[in-house]
Formats: structure tokens, C-alpha cells, sequence
């Protein structure tokens, strides 16, 4: 066996990286340690919510103890920051109990010096929403700091429980600065793998993408999800979905995309 493709798998392959650009590298690197050539196309950046007094004024009424549900390292970030705004940090969240989304929410965590007490087996609102009820009591508090453009099952699924929940916007996202160079080479057909990490990636590449090359782009790249939910906003738009790891999570996505490669 030839030991640069058992080591580089992707040796000689392009992927385009939708991710937001904080957060791209936790793609592209371990795409890159395999041998692809990763181009960064942020097609999401994230903006802070319009107004703060809804999120300043969940903050101070937190309780000891109290359940806090996070869905994103991103969710994370703007928490700190805001509180670093205010002249705070995060020490007060040492005695709440955080419900993380996922294996990079709860490593997020960590570079706070905090630890989730629940982590969900499914990565998704979903598996969260499932692992969350049994523990909770009618009508105990929660502070669920989310995305202005969040799927409502979560926030939904915790009130139907019984749950006080409070619901607070921590960050926007938004369209970043069109496809920039990446264009180029999607007309060119210098892309084999479009990679998309959530349904918003998805949708803002598809309306940053000129209707002239959309079905060209349909029919080049083959696509990368993240997850179901990802998938089916690709697959609706008329994308085939190639790669879908069974863990919703960055390695697991690697992991699919190295696999349907060597399926291939």
C-alpha cells in the first residue's frame, strides 16, 4: 500500500471550508494534517444580539444551581464576552449545573475552567432536549442563551417539560463578505468537497452563490455535512449529500469525508 495515501487520505483533494472564520481552523487543520488543500470560505460571520437587556437581566437573576444550556461553543464566547464588558466573569458558573450540546461545546468549556454536567450521546437539540427532561423538576429555572435564528425544538421541547425557561439571545448570525476566491474556483472546478457545519452555512452559501453556477455547483463538489439537520437544509436546496458521520461533531465529519473517500 502506498504509505503518503494511507497517511494523506485526502492527498491531492480540495475542500472548501464554509465555517465561520474563528472558527475554521478546527476544521481545516486536521483536513490539511491529511493532505487536503483546505480553502477557507467563511460564508457566516456572528454579530452580538441587538440589544443586551434581555441577556443582562437572565444573567443577574441566575440561581446556585440552576440549569444553563449551552448549543454552541459560539453561545460560550459571547457569554464571556458580555461579561467582560460588564467587568464580570465566568466564575459564577462554577455553581450551575451546564447542559452542553456536544464534545466541543463541553472542550470549550474547559479552556474556561468550567465542566458540563451533562453532555448528550446524540451531538444535536435533540439528544440534548432527551437527556435534559428526566432530570428536570416542574417548573425549575433555566437560562438557555441561544442563537437569535435557533430551531425552536429545544426551547420548545423544555417548556413542553415544564421547565422555567428563559430564553435569551447571545449572538446573531449573519452573512459574511460573499465567496471571494472561492467563486473562482468553483467555476473552474478546482473544488471536490464543499463542507458545511450547520443549516446556516448552508443557506448563506447558497444565497452568496450566483444563480448562473448554482447548478453547476450542484452537480461538481461533492458535499459534506456535519449532521442530519445540516443535511436535509443541503439536500432541500438540491445538493447529494456524500458524507455524513454517524457523530455529529469536527473529528466525525473528517472521519466521513476520509471514508467516502476511500469508498469511492
Amino acid at each position: 500500500m502506498d504509505d503518503t495515501r494511507s497517511n494523506q487520505p485526502l492527498r491531492g483533494l480540495s475542500v472548501l471550508n464554509t465555517r465561520e472564520a474563528g472558527a475554521a481552523r478546527a476544521l481545516s487543520d486536521p483536513l490539511e494534517r491529511l493532505g487536503a488543500r483546505v480553502i477557507a470560505c467563511p460564508t457566516i460571520a456572528f454579530a452580538p444580539p441587538e440589544s443586551w437587556r434581555d441577556f443582562d437581566l437572565a444573567w443577574d437573576r441566575l440561581a446556585r444551581g440552576q440549569w444553563i444550556v449551552l448549543t454552541s461553543a459560539t453561545a460560550l464566547r459571547f457569554v464571556a464576552e458580555r461579561l467582560a464588558q460588564r467587568g464580570r466573569d465566568l466564575a459564577p458558573l462554577r455553581a450551575m449545573r451546564i447542559a452542553a450540546v456536544g464534545a466541543g461545546t463541553a472542550e470549550a468549556l474547559g479552556q474556561y475552567g468550567l465542566e458540563a454536567a451533562l453532555v448528550p450521546e446524540r451531538f444535536q437539540a435533540e439528544g440534548l432536549l432527551e437527556a435534559l427532561v428526566p432530570r428536570l423538576r416542574p417548573g425549575e429555572p433555566l437560562w438557555y442563551p441561544r442563537a437569535e435564528d435557533a430551531r425552536p425544538v429545544l426551547e420548545e421541547g423544555l417548556r413542553a417539560a415544564g421547565a422555567g425557561v428563559t430564553a435569551t439571545v447571545a449572538y446573531r448570525t449573519v452573512p459574511a463578505e460573499g465567496l471571494g476566491n472561492a467563486l473562482g474556483a468553483l467555476r473552474r472546478g478546482a473544488i471536490d468537497w464543499i463542507c458545511f457545519t450547520s443549516a446556516s452555512t448552508v443557506r448563506h452559501f447558497w444565497e452568496a452563490l450566483p444563480e448562473a453556477d448554482r447548478a453547476a455547483v450542484l452537480n461538481g463538489p461533492k458535499v459534506a455535512c456535519i449532521g442530519r439537520i445540516t443535511a436535509q437544509a443541503a439536500e432541500a436546496l438540491g445538493f447529494r449529500v456524500s458524507a455524513l458521520p454517524e457523530r455529529q461533531d469536527i473529528p466525525g465529519l473528517v472521519e466521513a469525508i476520509v471514508r467516502a473517500v476511500r469508498a469511492a
